[in-house]
C-alpha cells in the first residue's frame, strides 16, 4: 500500500491494527510513516516505534526526520547517528542527515553526508540534488578566493560528473 501510495488507506489500516495490539512496534512505524508522507503529525507514532523497535533504523531515520520536521534538529541528527551507527550503508540516512545538518548551518558536514549517500547510491537523484543544493548555498555564503585571481568575478563551475551526464553549473557568481 505505501509504495501504492495509499497512504490514507495504510494509515486506517494500522490503527485498526493498534487497537487490537497496541504494543505492535511494526504497527506503530507503518502509522508513523503514513502519517509522515502525508504531512500529519507522526511524531508520535514514531516515538512509540522507535521505543518498542530500538534497533531497527528505518524507524530511527523516519523519527530523524520526523523530529527535523518538528524543529528539533539536534535530535533528528542524534536519530540519523543511531540509524547509521547499526546500519553505515544506510544512504537514505546520510541524506537525511545532510539534510537536517544543511538545516543547522552546517555546511560542510551536510556536504560530506550527501557524499557518502551518492558513494553508497551513485542513482540516488534526492542525494544528488541535496549535494548541488548545498554547494550552491556553500558558494553563496562562503566565496572562494583562488590565488591568481584576486578581484575578478566568474561563475563557479564544480566539476562533479554524476552516471545521468553531463556537467552541472551551479553557483552564483563568486569573487576570485
Amino acid at each position: 500500500m505505501f509504495k501504492a501510495g495509499r497512504h490514507a488507506e495504510l494509515e486506517s489500516r494500522a490503527n485498526r491494527l493498534l487497537e487490537l495490539h497496541p504494543d505492535s512496534g511494526f504497527a506503530w512505524k507503518v502509522l508513523g510513516a503514513a502519517l509522515l508522507v502525508q504531512g500529519k503529525e507522526a511524531l508520535q507514532a514514531l516515538q512509540k516505534a522507535a521505543r518498542l523497535l530500538p534497533g531497527d533504523v528505518e524507524t530511527q531515520n523516519k523519527l530523524g526526520n520526523a523530529l527535523k520536521s518538528a524543529g528539533r534538529l539536534d535530535e533528528a541528527v542524534a536519530c540519523n547517528g543511531r540509524a547509521l551507527a547499526t546500519r553505515p550503508d544506510y544512504a537514505e540516512a546520510h541524506n537525511n542527515l545532510g539534510t537536517t545538518q544543511r538545516a543547522l548551518g552546517q555546511l560542510d558536514a551536510a556536504v560530506a553526508s550527501y557524499r557518502r549517500a551518492l558513494a553508497i547510491r551513485p542513482d540516488y537523484a534526492e542525494a544528488f540534488v541535496s549535494l548541488g543544493n548545498a554547494l550552491n548555498l556553500k558558494t553563496s555564503v562562503e566565496p572562494q578566493r583562488h590565488r591568481g585571481h584576486r578581484g575578478k568575478t566568474s561563475a563557479c563551475r564544480v566539476s562533479c560528473t554524476h552516471p545521468w551526464g553531463d556537467w552541472y553549473r551551479i553557483g552564483k557568481p563568486l569573487i576570485l
